[in-house]
């Protein structure tokens, strides 16, 4: 009967199949996004000569139902639940203010990140994991 491999192992042979698989979810991503840019095209063409169908193909809009919480009113409505929870994305921040309008109002919080380290290869200088 085949040993069980112990935990660490299973979490690096995970992390190795992440690694290998990477290649095609970059893929994936770069086929969504060409996708979404014919999409876009076709609507704009299809807006200017007003032709929704082509062949058997038609453009169709379902539009979809979002909810958001309105900033302003709820923090109108509870102030100190919304200096709780409120996180502003500092990437949309910089593009918004530029990094100095961010200049003293930017906090660093540190965020546990455990991963598995194979000693094995760290020792002989192969690998990517930094202690």
């Amino acid at each position: 009967m085949p040993e069980e491999k112990n935990l660490f192992q299973q979490i690096i042979d995970i992390e190795k199949e992440i690694k290998d698989l990477q290649p095609i979810v970059q893929k994936i991503k770069t086929l969504k996004e060409e996708k979404e840019s014919l999409i876009m095209k076709a609507v704009e063409e299809a807006k200017k000569t007003n032709v929704y169908e082509r062949d058997n193909l038609k453009l169709k809009n379902t539009p979809k139902k979002s909810n958001y919480v309105v900033p302003q009113a709820f923090q109108q409505r509870f102030p100190d639940i919304f200096y709780q929870i409120v996180k502003v994305p500092i990437t949309k921040a910089k593009e918004m203010v530029g990094l100095d309008g961010l200049e003293g109002i930017v906090e660093t919080e540190y965020i546990d990140n455990w991963k598995i380290i194979d000693l094995f290869f760290k020792e002989k200088g192969w690998g990517e994991d930094k202690e």
